[in-house]
């Protein structure tokens, strides 16, 4: 039961956010960091965007959104990326200066969040007959330290980058920017490499096709 006011509202702004919410808990479960970085870059809005609280608004407001985005993949994915990673959006887009009646609804997110994301995590709708939503996404192959891994063995192996399935590919290199061992320019080369491997071989329908090799990039 919420304790007072202010977070008997964030629990409502949960509520009728959650939507948005799973989609989002969806593609972290699936891609890990990337999804948050996605995210980020999709929000990074001028200010006054960014704090737009709309209480009828289907979506979170994008400052609460990637926060929640951050809190959610340190929940599964523990690492101390994840606090470096709020710590940089609260310096693109610090509270200070706020109005009370938003520090008010953010205070509230803020203290409800923990218990909102574990409720989500353990939830077991009925569709998945006693399963956790957690235990039917491949959470312990998008750990940072295996993800990692998959980055170093793909730079001699290329071919097996390719035939892996693309959201682990997504997270791979995702993990590998985060970690600064990808650029941005070898990131965009890499990417548009195998949207377009993966693009002719469902164009030919002939998952066997051989194709010219490219390694990844690392640099």
């Amino acid at each position: 039961l919420a304790r007072d006011a202010d977070e008997k509202q964030a629990w409502q702004l949960w509520d009728r956010w959650i939507s948005e919410i799973v989609a989002d808990f969806w593609a972290m479960a699936k891609v890990g960091i990337a999804a948050t970085q996605g995210l980020m870059a999709v929000v990074s809005l001028p200010r006054a965007f960014v704090f737009r609280i709309q209480v009828e608004d289907p979506h979170p407001f994008p400052w609460v959104r990637v926060k929640l985005s951050a809190a959610t993949g340190a929940a599964l994915y523990p690492h101390p990326q994840w606090a470096e990673f709020d710590r940089l959006w609260e310096s693109f887009y610090p509270r200070a200066g706020l109005d009370a009646e938003r520090l008010r609804v953010i205070r509230g997110l803020e203290e409800t969040m923990p218990d909102f994301i574990r409720l989500l995590i353990d939830h077991r709708p009925k569709s998945l007959r006693g399963q956790r939503l957690v235990e039917v996404f491949p959470v312990p192959e998008r750990q940072p330290a295996r993800l990692r891994a998959l980055f170093e063995a793909w730079k001699t192996d290329p071919k097996a980058m390719r035939n892996s399935a693309p959201t682990l590919v997504f997270a791979v290199l995702g993990q590998a920017k985060q970690d600064r061992r990808l650029s941005p320019r070898a990131e965009s080369e890499t990417v548009a490499d195998l949207l377009n491997r993966w693009a002719l071989r469902r164009a030919l329908r002939k998952p066997g096709v051989q194709l010219p090799t490219t390694k990844a990039k690392a640099a």
